[in-house]
């Protein structure tokens, strides 16, 4: 009796330990393995080309910039030349479609407004050529390396500056405001004349950011 109460339970536990009908073979597990792997690179291949389809719209479409009228707002007296503050609002020429020989700013040139966050200056003259005067850094300085003066200088003209014609007959001078700041570290623009002290008949002003 005891023996066969033995083979019993060696039938029993014996029974128990090799029925497992819910594991797979181990060469059908590492296949289904591989290819729930093969899948998700797959998927990782695909939301990757997507982001590249996506960062490829993004650099096609051309920049959006914005522009500004270039107004007498802002136009101040500082307590520097370079890093001063403002300390109050100053007396800004501002004349448009009228022949004259300030069409913006300040005749002294000492007063200025801050244009360093902008990227150009755009003014299209109808009669006329204007003159840029920027960046004083000293009082009276009227040489290259303390004031920008185009089209007087003609390295500085060629350096910052783009004249073109337009159909109506009127031309456009863009003052590249990013390339001054690059180059100088701040753009402050004092004044708009006519150069050579003639007249200058200014239809627009505007600022680009």
């Amino acid at each position: 009796m005891l023996a066969l109460a033995g083979m019993v339970a060696f039938t029993f536990v014996g029974t128990s330990c090799g029925d497992d009908d819910d594991d797979a073979p181990a060469p059908q597990k590492q296949e289904e393995q591989k290819q729930e792997e093969q899948k998700q690179e797959e998927q990782k291949q695909e939301e990757q080309k997507e982001e590249q389809k996506e960062e490829q719209k993004e650099e096609q479409q051309p920049e959006e910039s914005s522009e500004v009228d270039l107004t007498a707002e802002g136009f101040s007296t500082w307590s520097d030349w370079v890093n001063g503050e403002a300390t109050g609002a100053a007396e800004c020429a501002l004349v448009l479609n009228e022949s004259t020989g300030q069409p913006y700013g300040d005749p002294s040139v000492n007063n200025y407004i801050d244009l360093t966050a902008y990227k150009a200056l755009v003014v299209v003259a109808s009669d006329g050529v204007p003159r840029f005067l920027l960046n004083r850094d000293e009082a009276e300085g009227q040489d290259p390396d303390h004031l920008i003066n185009i089209p007087n200088n003609a390295d500085q003209s060629a350096a910052y500056q783009t004249v073109t014609e337009n159909e109506d007959g009127t031309k456009t001078y863009t003052i590249d405001l990013a390339k001054i700041v690059e180059e100088k570290g701040y753009a402050h623009l004092h004044a708009i004349k006519g150069a050579n002290w003639a007249e200058v008949t200014v239809v627009s002003m505007k600022l680009t950011k």
